[in-house]
């Protein structure tokens, strides 16, 4: 079950060539043996609230506790689901949903998942206490500018990410697990002059200089609501 990305934040900015490539990835799984399909997702936005490796980890337990953000949670269920019923386990994608849906319920989900960090040697703890995770030593917020619709771009807030040291420019970078930036509004959504819109944080005042610098490009405000397209834009099943 393969998710390709397309739109700002991605390496396939439109859906020609984002639908290009998922044909020839599950065609390649085809030939290989392997029941292969993929979904083209949109990532105009960033997907969830969280940016940033640490962060990013505590979202994804919040939504195996049945939490954290919507959309997040619904392309986890579906992803889920489908490979479910390309396993053959469920006929059909409504009730391998509502089978995703009760793993998460009962604690199913998390548990599988801490015995996961257990076999590879880490800490189950974190699943419990986010504290035992590296963060980030300071804090800065982004405030509106102007009253309005705003809108986060998704590649200028994942390249701001990387200015605080949560990615690698060359081969031989420093990753550093603990920063990066947080979404305190929803996508697409009216908000205040003053209001906070992002939350940095950070370990370096030079590379948060960076990151503002370019988080400047990520945030559009306009004065009507923005269209907004579905997460979910197209399933290839067939190479």
């Amino acid at each position: 079950m393969l998710d390709v990305k397309t739109g700002d934040g991605a390496f396939m900015k439109t859906l020609d060539d984002a639908r290009a490539l998922a044909h020839s990835l599950v065609s390649i799984g085809n030939a290989s043996g392997v029941r292969t399909e993929a979904v083209i997702t949109n990532m105009d936005a960033p997907l969830g609230t969280m940016v940033g490796n640490a962060m990013e980890v505590v979202e994804s337990i919040e939504v195996l506790k049945g939490r954290g953000p919507g959309d997040t949670r619904e392309l986890s269920v579906f992803l889920a689901a489908r490979m479910l019923v390309a396993a053959g386990l469920h006929s059909d994608e409504g009730t391998a949903m509502t089978c995703v849906r009760d793993a998460i319920r009962s604690g199913a989900g998390i548990e599988a998942f801490r015995r996961i960090i257990e076999n590879q040697g880490g800490d189950p703890r974190v699943i419990d206490d986010y504290q035992l995770l590296p963060r980030a030593s300071r804090e800065h917020h982004v405030l509106a500018e102007r009253f309005g619709f705003v809108s986060f771009r998704a590649e200028p807030i994942g390249h701001a990410a990387v200015a605080l040291g949560a990615g690698r420019t060359k081969l031989d970078d420093i990753v550093n697990p603990a920063v990066g930036i947080e979404l305190l509004v929803p996508h697409a959504t009216e908000v205040r002059q003053g209001e906070p819109l992002l939350l940095v944080r950070h370990d370096s005042d030079t590379q948060l200089a960076g990151a503002l610098r370019i988080l400047e490009r990520a945030i559009v405000f306009s004065e009507t609501p923005p269209a907004v397209r579905p997460l979910v834009l197209e399933r290839i099943v067939n190479g």
